[in-house]
C-alpha cells in the first residue's frame, strides 16, 4: 500500500522504534500502532546511522501493507541526504524531519523528498513556522 497525505490521515497512536533493532520493529508493526515510526536519528548511535538505513528499508519491504514512517536524521546532519536516497525506495508511507527551524528548509526538503510515488515529508518538532505554511505540509 502507497500511502500519501489523502491516505495517512490522522495519526492516532503512533509507536517510535529504533531502526538498528528489528525485532522491535516487527513487534511494533504487529502491535496495531497507526503508524510504526522507524527512527534513524536520536535512537541509532553514530557509528551505526550508515548501516541501519538497509535493515530501516528491508522493513519497510517486509511491511508493505502498514503504515511506517521513517523518522530521518536532521537536515544538517551529515547523514540526512542519505537517508533520504537509501530509505525511499522502501516507500515508506512518510518521511519525519527533525528539527525543522526554518520555514526555507521545509519547502526545500519536501521538494527532496518527493519521488515519482508521491512520497511525502512529515516534520515534527517545527517550532516558529508551523502557523506560516499550508495544512498540506504539515
Amino acid at each position: 500500500m502507497r500511502c500519501n497525505m489523502t491516505t495517512l490521515g490522522p495519526l492516532r497512536t503512533a509507536l517510535f522504534v529504533p531502526g538498528n533493532r528489528p525485532d522491535p520493529v516487527d513487534k511494533a508493526v504487529n502491535s496495531g500502532a497507526d503508524p510504526v515510526i522507524i527512527d534513524l536519528e536520536d535512537a541509532v548511535a553514530l557509528p551505526e546511522k550508515e548501516k541501519t538505513r538497509l535493515k530501516v528499508r528491508e522493513k519497510v519491504f517486509e511491511h508493505p501493507d502498514r503504515r511506517i514512517l521513517v523518522r530521518v536524521n536532521g537536515l544538517n546532519t551529515p547523514f540526512f541526504q542519505g537517508d533520504l536516497k537509501e530509505v525511499i525506495v522502501g516507500d515508506p508511507a512518510g518521511n519525519m524531519v527533525p528539527k525543522v527551524e526554518r520555514v526555507e528548509d521545509i519547502h526545500e526538503r519536501i521538494h527532496q523528498c518527493r519521488n515519482p510515488h508521491e512520497q511525502v515529508c512529515r516534520n515534527h518538532q517545527v517550532r516558529s513556522v508551523r502557523a506560516r505554511l499550508p495544512g498540506q505540509y504539515l
